[in-house]
């Protein structure tokens, strides 16, 4: 069984050759990767609330890992620029289920916000808070390197692989799923299938997209990226499977 510490050893050890000046043929693009990892590609923000331009993610128990990941990427960062441009943290419990952590980074939120377009929704009370809806941008990334970092962190969360067959399923997101899609294209990967599952309600007519899954073939560099992050991605299964088993 591997201790935490050892944990931390091995997921630092690996981030420092990750994010080294370059990873395979790539350089890692922290900003694209954190934004990979985001659930939606769609972000509602409260303009008067200051934390709410800082919220990376809010994140479950099972997937604490994945706030450790990101500090190990910029501590890794960090060292390589100046003082003045240092990424700073912060996690905080949520009040929505008092166990999840909400992630915070100034720095890294202002980055990722820049690749949103965000349009005034409403507002309400007597403080009269406004509420802003941002899509994200659908050519935000604007080379290889943003493209790969973008997908790695889009398969860290989402990812799998399945009878030799690579595939991304996202949830009610068609902003970010749209972005992995041409982030696969414009990469040269081909895709095998791309579908939605949709689904209607049943005291109301209404339809929803539920989920959106894309199979695709990787270029070889692809793959071998994201096989780098299989021990990460398999830790995440298995916690996973164990924390909503155990709530059942």
């Amino acid at each position: 069984m591997v201790i935490a510490s050892d944990m931390t050893k091995y997921l630092t050890i690996f981030l420092l050759i990750l994010s080294s000046k370059v990873f395979g043929q790539y350089k890692l693009d922290i900003d694209c990767f954190v934004m990979g990892i985001i659930d939606d590609g769609t972000k509602k923000l409260i303009k008067e609330k200051k934390l709410n331009w800082e919220w990376i993610e809010e994140f479950s128990p099972p997937n604490f890992e994945l706030m450790d990941c990101i500090d190990s990427l910029i501590k890794v960062e960090n060292e390589s620029i100046r003082t003045d441009k240092i990424i700073t943290s912060r996690r905080a419990l949520s009040q929505n289920n008092g166990i999840s952590n909400m992630y915070y980074s100034k720095e890294l939120a202002n980055q990722i916000n820049k690749n949103y377009k965000f349009k005034f929704h409403h507002e309400w009370d007597l403080n009269m808070r406004r509420m802003y809806i941002g899509h994200v941008k659908p050519k935000c990334l604007h080379d290889n390197d943003e493209r790969i970092s973008y997908l790695l962190g889009a398969w860290v969360c989402f990812g799998k692989i399945e009878s030799g067959q690579f595939s991304i399923t996202i949830r009610r997101s068609n902003d970010k799923f749209k972005l992995i899609l041409n982030a696969l294209k414009e990469l040269g990967c081909d895709i095998v299938n791309a579908d939605s599952v949709v689904r209607t309600g049943i005291d109301y007519k209404a339809s929803h997209i539920e989920s959106q899954t894309v199979t695709f073939k990787p270029t070889n560099n692809l793959a071998n990226e994201i096989k780098k992050f299989t021990g990460l991605v398999e830790r995440l299964e298995v916690k996973r499977a164990f924390f909503f088993n155990s709530s059942e």
